[in-house]
């Protein structure tokens, strides 16, 4: 479903699952050409114009043995990853926990909710992919960032990149529901920003830990090891490398 203008993609869709609109909601997609009040992790907003990005989120079953998340947050990122990378973008990588990175630079953010289909719990995964954004416009966000047309020099519709997007998301997904985020974990680290850099965890801009960054367990965990060779497993927190 393609609207002109949403408040959010992953808003839209919670609430017509949970007022059972949707009757089997599995496999839907709402995308939009202008988004007002996207939002990203911790409530951050995430707007766009429209021919600038491609904002949509799409829907999946979740078994009671998949209920965590995060993980499939995780899964959401490693598809996306491998369609920057078949567009000739070999530099894209995934940050931990929901970004994709461009030597450094957030060219996609990632966020999956679930909401409530008369007792099934079903995931929602919001993409936002920053597609024709210009340096001039990227400079005015508030990090460093990328957008596909800076990284390959070609302008693209959003329409021409969704489909594309979805069959890969829906790929990785089925490996997730069936065999869970063990399957999908060896791909994920093949993808991954900084593996075996130094990094700092910080909630609210407090440094928390700091230690080397391992790798992600079966269940997406960041794995951090400290100073005294103490492995620590990391759910929430933002991540921060020193390069």
């Amino acid at each position: 479903m393609w609207f002109d203008e949403l408040d959010s993609t992953n808003t839209y869709l919670k609430e017509k699952i949970s007022s059972g609109a949707l009757a089997d909601p599995a496999g839907t997609a709402a995308a939009a050409k202008r988004q007002l009040k996207g939002r990203g992790r911790k409530a951050r907003i995430w707007n766009s114009a429209e021919g600038e990005n491609l904002t949509f989120s799409f829907v999946s079953k979740i078994r009671e043995e998949r209920k965590d998340i995060s993980s499939i947050t995780l899964t959401a990122g490693v598809a996306v990853c491998e369609v920057l990378r078949e567009l000739g973008i070999e530099q894209a990588e995934i940050k931990w926990p929901n970004d994709i990175l461009c030597e450094g630079r957030k060219i996609c953010g990632i966020l999956c909710e679930t909401a409530d289909c008369q007792g099934q719990t079903m995931a929602v995964c919001g993409i936002g992919l920053n597609i024709n954004m210009t340096q001039q416009q990227l400079a005015k966000i508030d990090q460093p960032a990328s957008s596909v047309y800076l990284e390959t020099g070609i302008c693209y519709r959003p329409e021409d990149l969704i489909n594309t997007i979805l069959e890969k998301m829906s790929f990785w997904f089925e490996i997730w529901l069936n065999e869970g985020f063990a399957a999908v974990k060896k791909r994920w680290e093949e993808l991954a920003f900084g593996l075996g850099l130094k990094i700092d965890i910080s909630e609210d801009g407090e440094i928390l830990k700091t230690g080397l960054f391992r790798g992600i367990t079966d269940h997406g965990a960041l794995v951090l090891e400290r100073k005294d060779n103490r492995i620590e497993h990391i759910y929430t927190g933002d991540v921060n490398w020193k390069l």
